[in-house]
C-alpha cells in the first residue's frame, strides 16, 4: 500500500510530466505548418526522453501511465516491447519538440563524396533546410543546418551547370559521359587481362565473362552514340549563357574522346593496327572542325564586342615590344590527317603576353656574347647546356649575314634560351608562338591567305616577286635588235641575265623590304601585300626561323592540352617555327607548319640541305 507521501510525490511527478508535454513545442500546430515532405521524416507521435536515478535513458513513445508507472513503447532492431518504468525510478522526462524530430532527421541527409546525387535529391534537401531555417531560426542545431544546406547548395550549383561527380571529381556533361566511358573501358581492360583472348567473337570460355564483357563493350559503344547529342545539346546554352569556358572545355573533351578514347577501345589486341586505321578513315574529323568554328565564332563576336584585346591600362609596352592578347584560337591545321605532325585542328587558350617585334639583332646578340667572355658569367644557360657552352653563332662567319641590323642565324636552342634569359624574357612555347603568327581567324599565313609568291616577303618566293614588280617599274636595259625589219615590233624582253635577282640573305629586322627595293622610284601600293602581322610582328613568315620552347613530339597534339600546353616533358629534338630566307617551300612559311631539329646540323641552327644558318631568336616575356 502506498503511503500518503509516496502519493504526493507521485502525483507531484506526474504534474511536471504533464507540464513538460503541454510546454514541449512539439504541438499539433507545429506539425501542422510543415510541409507534407517534412511531416514524413518525424514520427505521429512524440518520442519521450525518460532519464532514471542511475543515469541510463530510456527513448521511445509514451504509452500511457499509472500512478506510480510510466508505460513507453520502446523499438528494438528486431521488436517493439512496452515498459513499465516506476516513478520513484525516474529524474526527468522530457519530449522532444518537432523542430529537433525534423533537426535529427536533416542531419541523416549526407552527401555522397565519391559521385553527385540525383537533382531531385538535391531540391527536395535544400527545400526542407530553407523550411527549418524559417520555421525555427533559434533552434539549437539551427548552425549544423545552415553548413548542410551551404554544402547541398554548393554542389547544387555544380549540377545546374549540367556537371556530374563521378569518383569525387566533378565534370561537365560531356566530360562526364567520357570519364564513363574511360571507366567502362578499363573495366574491358582489366577483363582481357583475366580472361586471355576474351576480345574474340570466338571465345567462349566462360559464358558468364563473356556477356559481362559485352555489356561493357555495348556500354562503351552506347556512350559513343549519345555522345554528340549530349555535345549538340550542351552548345546552344552554353553559347547563348557566353560561357565559353566550359563550351571550349567540352568540346576539348569531346575532341579528345573521339581522338583517342574510341580508337583506343576499338583497335584492341591483333586486330589494332587494322581496325584503327579503318576506323580514323571512316571518322568524319571536318564535323568536329564545324563543331569548333560555332563556338569560335560566337567567342569572337564576343571578344570583338566588349573589345577583350585590349592590354590592359596600366601595362607597360616597350616599342620594340607587342601586347598578344591571348585567349582562345585554333590551333593546328583544318586539312591534316592522322599521321601528320599538325594534327588535329583544334581550339587552345594561352594567357596574355608580349612578343618581340622584331627578331633578336647581330648587334643585340654580340653584346650578350661579350658579356659571356668577359665575365664568365654563364647564369643564364639551361642546366641540361654544355659546360663553357661557346654563343658565337654560325651566322657571323658569313659577312652577308652579319650587319648588326640582321636578325643572328645560326645559334642552336641552349643559345636561344640563355640569350633571352640574359635579357629577361624566355623562348615562345609553339601554341604562344602559333598564336602570335594566326590570331584566331585561322589565317594559313602570318600577312592572311595570300601565297608567299605574291607577298613582300624574305622567302624565295618572296624575293623573286618582288624583283619582278622592281623590274615592271624600271624595266632593265634591253639589247638592240639587229633585224631592220622589226621597226613595227615590240622590243623582246630581256634576257634572264638582265633580271633583278635578290641576293639570298637576311634583311634587316625591322625593314619589309630588302635594301635594294627601299628606293623611293619604287611605288608598291595595295596590290602587293606586305608580310606585316596584325598584330604587328615583323617577319614570321620569313627572314629567319625561330626557336620555340617545346620538346618536338610528332603525336604532341592529339594529347589535347587545353589551356597553356608547354610541349612534352622530355624529347630528344626541340621545335622551331616560321620560314626563313632559304625556305623554297611555301608549306614552311604557313602558321601551322612545324618544324623540328632533326639532324645535327639544323640542331645548331643550320640548313641541312644549303649548309647555311637560318634560325634565329624572338623573345616573350610574361604579363604580372
Amino acid at each position: 500500500m502506498q503511503t500518503f507521501y509516496t502519493r504526493i510525490y507521485n502525483a507531484a511527478v506526474l504534474t511536471v510530466f504533464a507540464i513538460t508535454l503541454l510546454s514541449s513545442s512539439y504541438t499539433i500546430a507545429d506539425t501542422a505548418q510543415l510541409s507534407e515532405t517534412a511531416r514524413s521524416l518525424i514520427p505521429e507521435t512524440p518520442q519521450t526522453f525518460i532519464t532514471l536515478v542511475n543515469g541510463a535513458t530510456v527513448q521511445g513513445e509514451l504509452a500511457g501511465q499509472t500512478e506510480d508507472a510510466y508505460r513507453i513503447r520502446v523499438s528494438t532492431p528486431t521488436a517493439t516491447i512496452l515498459r513499465n518504468i516506476l516513478l520513484s525510478d525516474v529524474v526527468s522526462v522530457e519530449t522532444v519538440s518537432t523542430a529537433t524530430h525534423l533537426a535529427n532527421a536533416l542531419q541523416t541527409l549526407e552527401l555522397d563524396p565519391r559521385n553527385s546525387l540525383e537533382p531531385t535529391k538535391y531540391q527536395e534537401a535544400l527545400a526542407l533546410f530553407e523550411e527549418f531555417l524559417a520555421l525555427f531560426p533559434d533552434h539549437p542545431q539551427a548552425g549544423n543546418i545552415k553548413e548542410l544546406q551551404n554544402a547541398f547548395r554548393d554542389e547544387y550549383a555544380y549540377i545546374e551547370r549540367g556537371m556530374r561527380k563521378i569518383e569525387g571529381e566533378w565534370y561537365l556533361p560531356v566530360q562526364a559521359a567520357v570519364r564513363d566511358f574511360d571507366l567502362t573501358s578499363q573495366r574491358l581492360t582489366q577483363m582481357e587481362e583475366a580472361f586471355r583472348g576474351i576480345e574474340r567473337e570466338t571465345w567462349n570460355q566462360n559464358p558468364q565473362a563473356r556477356q559481362k564483357y559485352d555489356e561493357l563493350r555495348d556500354r562503351c559503344r552506347a556512350i559513343a552514340r549519345d555522345l554528340p547529342r549530349i555535345m549538340t545539346d550542351r552548345l546552344p546554352f552554353l553559347l547563348q549563357e557566353q560561357q565559353y569556358d566550359d563550351a571550349f572545355t567540352e568540346m576539348n573533351a569531346f575532341l579528345k574522346f573521339w581522338i583517342s578514347g574510341v580508337i583506343e577501345t576499338e583497335t584492341r589486341a591483333s586486330d589494332r593496327n587494322r581496325l584503327g586505321r579503318s576506323v580514323f578513315e571512316g571518322m568524319d574529323f571536318e564535323y568536329l572542325a564545324r563543331l569548333q568554328s560555332r563556338i569560335m565564332e560566337a567567342y569572337m563576336a564576343t571578344v570583338a564586342r566588349e573589345s577583350r584585346d585590349t592590354p590592359p591600362p596600366n601595362l607597360i609596352i616597350h616599342t620594340t615590344q607587342v601586347y598578344i592578347p591571348g585567349g582562345y584560337f585554333f590551333m593546328g591545321n583544318r586539312h591534316a590527317k592522322p599521321q601528320d605532325p599538325d594534327f588535329p585542328i583544334r581550339v587552345v587558350k594561352v594567357s596574355p603576353f608580349l612578343m618581340d617585334r622584331y627578331q633578336v639583332t647581330n648587334a643585340e646578340y654580340r653584346e650578350f656574347v661579350e658579356h659571356v667572355r668577359t665575365t664568365g658569367d654563364y647564369s643564364m644557360s639551361h642546366p641540361s647546356a654544355p659546360p663553357l657552352k661557346d654563343h658565337t653563332p654560325a651566322g657571323w662567319s658569313y659577312p652577308a649575314l652579319s650587319h648588326d641590323d640582321q636578325p643572328v642565324v645560326g645559334v642552336d636552342w641552349f643559345d636561344a634560351y640563355a640569350y633571352l634569359r640574359w635579357r629577361g624574357k624566355r623562348l615562345p612555347t609553339e601554341a604562344e608562338w602559333e598564336m602570335a603568327a594566326r590570331g584566331r581567324d585561322e589565317r594559313t599565313y602570318s600577312w592572311g591567305a595570300s601565297s608567299p609568291a605574291r607577298v613582300l616577303n624574305n622567302t624565295p618566293a618572296g624575293r623573286e616577286h618582288i624583283a619582278g614588280r622592281m623590274d615592271e617599274q624600271v624595266p632593265p636595259p634591253t639589247p638592240p635588235r639587229q633585224s631592220r625589219f622589226s621597226c613595227s615590233r615590240q622590243p623582246p624582253p630581256p634576257p634572264e641575265s638582265l633580271k633583278t635577282i635578290l641576293p639570298t640573305v637576311t634583311w634587316p629586322v625591322n625593314q619589309l623590304l630588302p635594301p635594294e627595293a627601299q628606293q623611293t622610284k619604287y611605288h608598291w601600293g595595295r596590290v602587293d601585300p606586305f608580310s606585316l602581322n596584325p598584330y604587328g610582328l615583323y617577319h614570321m613568315g620569313g627572314n629567319a626561323a625561330e626557336w620555340v620552347s617545346d620538346w618536338y613530339d610528332l603525336q604532341y597534339y592529339t594529347k589535347l592540352v587545353l589551356k597553356n600546353p608547354q610541349g612534352p616533358e622530355r624529347g630528344t629534338v626541340r621545335a622551331f617555327r616560321g620560314a626563313s630566307y632559304l625556305c623554297s617551300s611555301e608549306d614552311l612559311a604557313r602558321t601551322f607548319n612545324r618544324r623540328t631539329a632533326n639532324t645535327d646540323a639544323f640542331k645548331q641552327g643550320i640548313d641541312g640541305r644549303e649548309g647555311k644558318p637560318m634560325i634565329g631568336i624572338r623573345g616573350v616575356q610574361d604579363i604580372p
